[in-house]
């Protein structure tokens, strides 16, 4: 049965959030804690697939916890979900974390639905398929990040750092020459020029004559290199 750990001390909120997702899942198994001790003693001992964190615990902070719940090695990417009142202040936090998302208190029904939907439905249920697939790990200061192969539409080298462009956001990374990065990515990804990495599963039209790669889902256009003249024309022909 799949888990997932509650950690907030206001007794109504976390009523609330274990009604919202028993009604979600209800095949799911809910462990909830108000202190961050007893958090970090249940993440050890099971096998969490979600952890829900408030940020302002009685007996400590929130984005603290998550930091140590990231250290635990199996952890390393599973989703973190903060709870909050102050979402603005301590959006950095989040990001530095790597988390899922937040919600903002006060909450409603409306807000938990959603939440719990993309989470325990599209997320959890869909896991052990994406655990069979290749992903990259990022290391953003001993903090990993899972990015999935297939969810990558191009990398580009600008600005003396590799940028990674999904469907869903664009991720500075480190200062890294292209050419080391890209080692051991998987064959549909051709190099176009010499900053930048394209997925081709994502082409939708490549215009030789201005030299331009158009890619599905976006407005971007991608400048072929001249010396990568004749790789673009070798995937012209396979989406053909």
């Amino acid at each position: 049965m799949k888990k997932i750990l509650i950690v907030e001390d206001n007794e109504i909120h976390l009523k609330k959030i274990i009604e919202i997702a028993e009604k979600t899942k209800p095949d799911l198994q809910i462990l909830s804690t108000g202190l961050t001790e007893k958090a970090i003693d249940i993440a050890k001992n099971n096998e969490i697939e979600v952890f829900f964190l408030d940020i302002q615990l009685t007996d400590g902070n929130g984005i603290e916890l998550a930091k140590k719940i990231r250290n635990i090695k199996k952890y390393q990417f599973t989703h973190i979900i903060f709870i909050t009142a102050i979402p603005t202040k301590e959006m950095e936090a989040f990001h530095d974390i790597h988390s899922y998302d937040y919600i903002i208190k006060p909450f409603t029904d409306k807000d938990l639905q959603k939440i719990m939907k993309e989470i325990l439905i599209d997320y959890v249920e869909s896991k052990s398929e994406k655990e069979e697939k290749k992903y990259l790990s990022l290391d953003f200061n001993s903090i990993k990040q899972r990015i999935y192969y297939e969810d990558i539409l191009y990398i580009e080298y600008i600005f003396r750092k590799i940028t990674i462009v999904t469907k869903n956001e664009k991720i500075q990374y480190k200062h890294i020459p292209l050419k080391e990065f890209k080692k051991n990515f998987p064959g549909n990804f051709l190099q176009i020029h010499q900053s930048i990495l394209v997925n081709k599963l994502y082409i939708k039209k490549i215009d030789l004559k201005e030299r331009y790669v158009f890619l599905k889902g976006t407005k971007k256009k991608l400048t072929i290199g001249s010396s990568y003249k004749e790789i673009a024309k070798e995937i012209l022909d396979d989406i053909s």
